[in-house]
């Protein structure tokens, strides 16, 4: 099994202008006999999902996905490139989830991290439509350049949900594995996930 998540931790990394991640304990085992934690922040903090709803008014929400397509093959297409063109895609088969490594997570909390990150081009987003892809992940903050959102609007708009911030990528020594993405039941657009590669049982 490869974790494939961010550690949620109090001030973590989040997307500029987004509220920072806190972690608050408010009950004590010295004083009030068991322990207790309240989290602020929003959908998009660290590894996340985000739902069609996100930018369609009438996607499905987070607690619409079925674990049907959350959990299957996925495909790994490396990327040596920040512009990711859509003749990456030229080797995924019908039904795959696609993963893009672009190794960006090595620069996890730095400060280019959320500034200079690999996208989508726009032939891409329009190809992964055409190909009826259910969902894409990457490890990088964004399918985006930083400050546009034309390739969310596409893929979400066309019922593709997007997971972000993933990690540990370079553990997985195959080109196809059996992915999992398990978000909460949340009726929102997004939700941080714990995702996870099973190399016992490689596609």
């Amino acid at each position: 099994m490869i974790e494939l998540s961010h550690q949620m931790y109090n001030k973590m990394p989040v997307y500029p202008g987004d509220p920072p991640f806190l972690m608050e304990v408010i009950k004590k085992h010295q004083k009030d006999g068991y322990l207790l934690y309240k989290f602020m922040g929003n959908m998009h903090t660290g590894t996340h999902l985000d739902a069609p709803y996100h930018f369609h008014p009438h996607g499905r929400k987070i607690s619409d996905l079925k674990l049907v397509e959350l959990i299957k093959t996925a495909l790994i297409i490396d990327v040596k490139s920040k512009k990711i063109k859509s003749k990456h895609l030229k080797s995924v088969e019908e039904d795959e989830i696609i993963i893009f490594r672009t190794k960006w997570s090595l620069k996890w909390d730095k400060e280019e991290y959320f500034s200079e990150n690999p996208y989508l081009s726009h032939e891409c987003a329009d190809q992964i439509v055409e190909m009826k892809i259910r969902g894409i992940g990457i490890d990088s903050p964004s399918i985006d350049t930083p400050g546009n959102m034309d390739n969310h609007f596409k893929l979400l708009s066309n019922d593709i949900w997007i997971v972000e911030n993933l990690t540990n990528l370079d553990q997985i020594n195959s080109e196809r594995f059996r992915i999992y993405i398990i978000p909460p039941l949340f009726e929102t657009e997004a939700s941080p996930v714990r995702v996870f590669a099973d190399l016992n049982n490689e596609q």
